[in-house]
């Protein structure tokens, strides 16, 4: 379900001839109710292309499976710190964050991959962080684009496109991945 003015840009594309273009104002996408959210213990990856207008001025969710509230422990959040770092959040940061490596008007590549109860954060191919916090049982069926589970903060801002989501399988591994 698409909120806001969440729509394809034509002007701005990476495959395809659009984007997906969320102005930071209440924009954001609803996935139907699934089991395909719910990634329990296993392998999963979640990548997407994304692009900026200007550096993000708070937490930005680009893919969440919180129901309804921030630090509930069976979903999580995917996105863009505020200092152009990436996080996963779940019921506080799982520590794959890296410093200040993105700009505005960039078009980039980023996945965050889960293989055997490690996360990596891959960014053009490159593994820029990774992390083996206690075991995650992500059990939520809901998932949403563009927005923290209470539909009000960690808006995205900025052009999605190609995002997509594999259960069960761990899609990049190493250091470097094309």
């Amino acid at each position: 379900t698409v909120n806001g003015n969440t729509h394809h840009e034509t002007d701005q594309e990476v495959i395809g001839d659009t984007s997906i273009y969320f102005d930071g104002t209440g924009d954001r996408l609803n996935l139907p109710t699934s089991d395909d959210w719910a990634m329990g213990t296993g392998d999963f990856t979640i990548e997407c292309w994304f692009r900026q207008d200007a550096s993000p001025s708070g937490k930005q969710a680009i893919f969440d499976t919180r129901i309804s509230s921030r630090d509930e422990t069976t979903g999580f959040s995917f996105g863009i710190h505020n200092n152009g770092s990436f996080y996963i959040y779940n019921n506080g940061d799982i520590p794959v964050t890296t410093s200040s490596i993105i700009s505005a008007d960039t078009w980039y590549h980023v996945a965050v991959v889960r293989t055997s109860g490690t996360f990596f954060l891959y960014l053009d191919g490159v593994q820029k962080q990774y992390s083996t916090p206690t075991e995650r049982d992500f059990t939520n069926t809901q998932a949403k684009i563009g927005v923290r589970p209470d539909n009000s903060g960690e808006l995205f801002e900025g052009y999605l496109d190609e995002l997509r989501v594999s259960k069960g399988i761990a899609r990049y591994k190493g250091g470097t991945n094309s």
